[in-house]
């Protein structure tokens, strides 16, 4: 009966690594697909072309794996080149107020994450979430890097594993930030708060 026992349990334990593997290599990445916008970009044979991949944060990143852009498809070009110098608006940084939910903050820092990316963080109080809760570089913080009127957002998951390129085109002056969604179209504003 015993052994009866044991084979049960392996069995489970069989299934329950081979459900968590499926749903890790094949539901997550297609949910990150469907989520990706894509934009047609033709290529001429000058260009150089990388195949961007989802990666692990940046401490577990294999050297020459690329962090996915917003806009990007096999055989496309990213919406940022490489050889293209970003400009950074000043006025992005700070700390910003959602209009439409005062309890909503957004923080868009200078301290330099890597890979062209700044380390920014937000929080929702309706949420039971302060500032102060924030763990540095945990949930709540993302990758943020801008060209222009355009910014990108890398939106960690909870399990802090996958990065979420989100794109914007971005309106900002001394006291308000204009964030429209490349993906939905949706306008989101925030007033500086510092």
């Amino acid at each position: 009966m015993k052994r009866a026992g044991l084979v049960v349990s392996i069995i489970l334990l069989v299934v329950a690594f081979v459900g968590a593997a499926y749903y890790y290599y094949v539901v997550m990445p297609s949910h990150i697909a469907q989520e990706a916008e894509v934009v047609s970009t033709d290529v001429t044979p000058e260009q150089e072309v990388e195949t961007p991949v989802v990666s692990q944060p940046e401490a577990d990143v294999q050297e020459g794996t690329t962090i996915a852009e917003p806009g990007v498809e096999t055989n496309k070009i990213s919406l940022f080149c490489e050889d293209e110098e970003e400009e950074i608006n000043p006025l992005i940084y700070g700390k910003w107020q959602s209009t439409t939910n005062p309890q909503w903050y957004k923080v868009y820092t200078d301290e330099y994450s890597g890979n062209g990316y700044y380390w920014g963080k937000e929080w929702d109080e309706t949420e039971d979430i302060t500032e102060d809760d924030l763990i540095d570089y945990g949930n709540g913080w993302y990758e943020w890097k801008m060209n222009k009127n355009e910014l990108i957002e890398l939106a960690t998951t909870d399990m802090n594993s996958t990065r979420i390129p989100v794109e914007y085109k971005i309106k900002v002056t001394e006291q308000s930030l204009e964030m429209v969604s490349v993906t939905n179209k949706k306008t989101i504003t925030f007033i500086r708060v510092q």
